[in-house]
């Protein structure tokens, strides 16, 4: 067979391993007749030589990229695929008598097998490239590894802040219950501090028991709870005053040793006296403008009236049966400042006033005679009918409007 014929069979005689005896040589011959009279002028045929993938030398190291790899793979496949089917049409052709020498054939074959193999170069290329995936492998697993450790630490941080701020509030809570207990102690030692003043002027026991002794500590109740009355009604007014020290001050006065000198109380007398009369009058005139425009909303009401006597009122409900001028009453009473505060409330507390009707005074008496039995009524007083200037401390300011709501419980006749 000539060099042009075995340039022609070469793509289709490669296969994947030598041939056997049932591959059957007469089959190839008459193939290779069959071509020859097909093409009784073959043209040359050019086979290109296949291009190696490129060496990259870096550092003394030859890298070739896997995509160069691949498609030589690729290519050097096909051409397999294309000799087995070659070789495929051979054992189907008619046999042939002629004989022919495949030594040739064989060794071409099997240069081609060499050629397809891959060369050290590339085998170590090969092992660098998946030594390289396998390393990245590695960084990537480590990488996540790193990750979740990172994860872990902001997770721990989180956790620990909220430890942090559940610390602080509870030290922030210690610390107002350790001031809270300081102003305790503090104040416990300022009335341990009084009870030993106190007990500096308590009267002995002996003298309690003397008429003098007795008449003289009543005076004394009598001269505190005004002072008491008094202190009550400034603090209405706005002005706060210490019964500890002013108690000091009564103390120093009966010793008479006072711990300042006499032109500082003299000039603190006259502040405080001056600051009191101060508030006293912006209360009493604040009192006075509501007063008036309650009065004023409250003429102007459906059945309103006002007695000769001076104050202004309302009946609620007339009641039934006369009530006679001997009669014994029965009443309850609510009392009231003119914005609605509460002083007295004789109903609320279960209290009845019982007594024959001459006995009340004018102003609930001229009330009374506008009901008949188990009648009710609105009134409103004036100051001057009611605690006038000095009011009724400390609740009842000076000059003080009153409402009341009357009742008559019963009323009989003796």
């Amino acid at each position: 067979m000539t060099r042009c014929k075995l340039t022609l069979l070469m793509p289709l005689l490669l296969t994947s391993g030598p041939l056997s005896a049932e591959d059957g040589v007469p089959a190839l011959l008459q193939f290779a007749e069959q071509y020859s009279h097909q093409h009784s002028v073959s043209p040359p045929v050019v086979v290109e030589k296949e291009r190696r993938p490129s060496k990259i030398k870096n550092d003394n190291v030859i890298k070739v990229t896997p995509s160069a790899v691949k498609t030589q793979t690729e290519r050097q496949q096909q051409k397999i695929r294309e000799l087995e089917r070659a070789l495929s049409a051979l054992r189907d052709a008619p046999p042939v008598e002629k004989a022919v020498d495949l030594s040739g054939l064989l060794q071409l074959i099997g240069g081609l097998r060499q050629a397809i193999s891959l060369s050290p170069d590339e085998r170590r290329m090969a092992e660098l490239i998946r030594q390289a995936s396998e390393e990245t492998a590695r960084e990537k697993q480590s990488a996540a590894m790193s990750l979740a450790q990172v994860r872990a630490l902001k997770a721990r941080i989180t956790d620990l802040q909220a430890q942090q701020r559940v610390l602080l509030e509870r030290a922030s809570q210690a610390e107002a219950e350790q001031e809270k207990l300081a102003r305790i102690q503090q104040r416990l030692r300022q009335d341990a501090d009084a009870l030993r003043e106190r007990g500096k002027l308590l009267a002995a026991p002996q003298t309690l028991k003397t008429v003098t002794g007795q008449q003289s500590y009543a005076a004394g109740g009598a001269l505190g709870r005004d002072i008491l009355k008094m202190l009550d009604e400034r603090k209405g007014w706005g002005i706060e005053t210490d019964r500890q020290t002013l108690l000091a001050g009564v103390v120093d006065a009966f010793a008479g040793q006072y711990q300042l000198t006499t032109d500082v109380l003299a000039k603190a007398l006259a502040d405080s006296e001056a600051r009191v009369n101060a508030a006293r009058h912006q209360r009493m005139q604040h009192q006075s403008e509501r007063d008036n425009a309650y009065i004023e909303a409250f003429t102007r009401g459906k059945g309103v009236k006002q007695s000769p006597d001076g104050f202004w009122f309302r009946v609620d409900y007339i009641g039934a049966g006369e009530i006679a001028a001997n009669a014994q009453v029965d009443v309850v009473v609510k009392e009231m400042l003119t914005d609605g505060q509460v002083i007295q409330d004789m109903d609320l507390n279960d209290k009845v006033l019982s007594q024959p009707l001459k006995d009340y005074p004018p102003l609930f008496r001229a009330a009374i005679g506008q009901l008949k039995n188990h009648g009710a009524m609105t009134l409103v007083v004036p100051p001057e009918l009611a605690y006038g200037e000095a009011g009724f401390p400390p609740k009842i300011p000076p000059n003080a409007a009153m409402v009341y709501e009357l009742r008559v419980v019963d009323a009989k006749t003796p």
